[in-house]
Parts: structure tokens; C-alpha cells; sequence
């Protein structure tokens, strides 16, 4: 009986030391009184699927995952947004183009004009922010959704660039590939940009959304590209000269434990899959319309495909962990 209420506790103490977010929207996290750092884990939402109807079909891919620790204040108030799944691709009708709406924030929509083909939207990606020195949100941390699927047999030329640190993905398809005058019509995808993944071409799935989106599908005479992944950031030093990362870190050195802006100890990954990223920090289930709705799938998976039907992506998740007071331990 002892052991079991041992057990019990033990449970409820480590429920209280962390908190997931992981059904999509925005929330607020006051930190912990006791606390002046934690250990964040986030995973960006996957892209909804797409394919050929009764041919080749296209997973979504998973959405990315940051793992860092930053300094916080006792009661400071924290901005959590958790990215939106992307939609699956839907059917056009050879006049009206069926949309598969990129997940929010930052998931660029798939777009196909033929009643064969479907392709999804990007993944919207999740991050948090904190109130900044100066005024307004400053980003802390942000996890990139992943690129919504078309066709498998899809080429370089058609699937959307990933984004980087520095600008957005490039569309997919041939830059000179122009079916009719509509600029939805071009056989490239749209480029993304900051926090926005691009939408696909006349055919093509829709670009993550992240720091910098990735690229929209493009499309050539029986190839859909899928939409690229975004990318990841983390406050940290990465855009500093080596010199100065130095002299920075010898501050932060001499510092000790004073508060720092600077996110530490950090692990950012992609998916190659429709499997999200950080697999080994165990994402947890993803929460569909209702907080009860725990879905049948992890949170940041890419939509699954067949010939006969495309499926949405999950919604992505945030994860808070505490310190252990005694100790100093993480409670995950």
C-alpha cells in the first residue's frame, strides 16, 4: 500500500513539474515561483497529405523539434503558441482549385486545379515568446511545421526548398513553366519568407511554416512536388562571429548564474518523414478539436496517405519542465 502511494506522489509531483501544451492555439505559462530556468521541448505540427487518386499518394512531413534551457523570472508570463496541423489536399474541379489550408500559424495552403489530384498544407510551426526589454514579444524558441505532401515520385525540380536562418525555401518547378496567365496557375511553387511557408504551384503542397518557411511544391506534366519544412530558431549566439561567441561565452561564464537571455544546451532536428522529430524526448499524443479528443497519433506526425484517401497532420506541442527544488534535477 506504501509503495503504491509512494508511486502515486511521485506522479502528481512530476505532473505539477510539467506542463505540455498540445492541442493547437495560444496560451499563456506563468512561471513558477520558485523557478529562474527551465527546459523547454517543442515539436512544430506536421502537414497534411496528399496524392494521385488511386495512383501514388504523398505523406505529410513531420514537424521539426527544439529542445533548450533558458532563464526565466519568478511569475514571468510566457507566450505559447502550438501550430495547427495542415489540412489534406482536396480535389480541384478543372475550373476552381481544392485547397488544402496550411496549418496556423505559418503553413502555406496545396493547392490542385484536376479532380485526380490532392495536395496538403504546409504544418503551422509553434514557438514562445516573452516580453521584451524593449516592448512588444520577443521569440524565445520556435519549432518548424512540416511541408505538406503530393505525389511520391516527386522530383528536386517539383518539391519545395527547406527554409534556413536567412530566408525562406524557393518554390519547386521550372521557372519558366507558365500555363495560363493566373498566377495560382505557374508551374512554381510559391518561395517562402519570414514565418510564412509558400503556397504550392498549380499542383504542389504547401510549404511549413517557421522562422523562414519552406517552399510550395511545384508541379511538371505528371510529377506534384511536396511543400518544403521551415526552419527552426533558438535565442541563442549562432549568428555571431566565432570571436565573439567567445567573448560572449566567457561572460556568460563569469556571470555564473545571473540571468541570461541566451537559450543553452540545445538539440534542433528535422523529420524525414511523416514521423516528427525528437522521437527520443517522447512527443506526446496530439489533441484534436476538444481537450478530451487525445488522438491516435503523436503530436508534429505528418498526414497519413493512401490511393484512396489523404489524412490531416497533427497539431504540434510544447512542453514546459521544471527543476526539482531539492536537487536541482529536471523533473523529465
Amino acid at each position: 500500500m506504501s509503495k503504491n502511494m509512494r508511486a502515486h506522489r511521485k506522479i502528481h509531483l512530476q505532473e505539477a513539474g510539467v506542463k505540455t501544451f498540445h492541442k493547437a492555439g495560444v496560451y499563456t505559462y506563468r512561471v513558477p515561483l520558485n523557478q529562474k530556468s527551465l527546459k523547454i521541448q517543442i515539436w512544430g505540427a506536421g502537414g497534411g497529405s496528399g496524392h494521385l487518386k488511386n495512383q501514388g499518394h504523398g505523406e505529410g512531413t513531420g514537424g521539426s523539434f527544439v529542445e533548450c534551457v533558458v532563464d526565466v523570472f519568478p511569475g514571468e508570463e510566457l507566450t505559447v503558441t502550438v501550430g495547427d496541423g495542415g489540412k489534406k489536399g482536396q480535389y480541384g474541379n478543372g475550373h476552381d482549385r481544392g485547397i488544402g489550408i496550411g496549418g496556423k500559424p505559418g503553413g502555406g495552403d496545396g493547392f490542385s486545379k484536376y479532380v485526380q489530384w490532392a495536395c496538403g498544407g504546409g504544418g503551422g510551426f509553434s514557438c514562445i515568446q516573452r516580453n521584451a526589454p524593449t516592448g512588444g514579444l520577443e521569440l524565445v524558441v520556435l519549432a518548424a511545421g512540416g511541408g505538406g505532401g503530393a505525389h511520391p515520385l516527386f522530383t528536386e525540380e517539383t518539391g519545395g526548398a527547406s527554409g534556413d536562418q536567412k530566408e525562406g525555401g524557393s518554390g519547386g518547378g521550372p521557372e519558366d513553366m507558365i500555363v495560363s496567365g493566373d498566377v495560382y496557375a505557374t508551374g512554381r511553387g510559391q518561395n517562402g519568407k519570414a514565418f510564412q511557408g509558400g503556397n504550392g504551384s498549380l499542383i504542389g503542397g504547401g510549404g511549413g511554416g517557421g522562422f523562414f518557411g519552406g517552399g510550395g511544391g511545384g508541379f511538371i506534366p505528371g510529377f506534384a512536388g511536396r511543400g518544403g519544412r521551415g526552419s527552426n530558431y533558438v535565442f541563442s549566439l549562432s549568428d555571431d562571429s566565432e570571436k565573439e561567441k567567445e567573448e560572449k561565452k566567457k561572460k556568460e561564464d563569469e556571470k555564473k548564474r545571473e540571468f541570461s537571455r541566451v537559450a543553452r544546451d540545445v538539440v534542433s532536428e528535422h523529420a524525414n518523414s511523416m514521423q516528427p522529430a525528437g522521437m527520443s524526448r517522447k512527443p506526446p499524443k496530439a489533441i484534436g478539436a476538444f481537450v478530451w479528443d487525445e488522438l491516435e497519433m503523436l503530436a508534429g506526425t505528418g498526414g497519413k496517405s493512401s490511393p484512396k484517401a489523404c489524412y490531416d497532420g497533427a497539431c504540434g506541442a510544447v512542453r514546459i519542465i521544471c527543476r526539482q527544488s531539492r536537487r536541482g534535477k529536471w523533473w523529465m
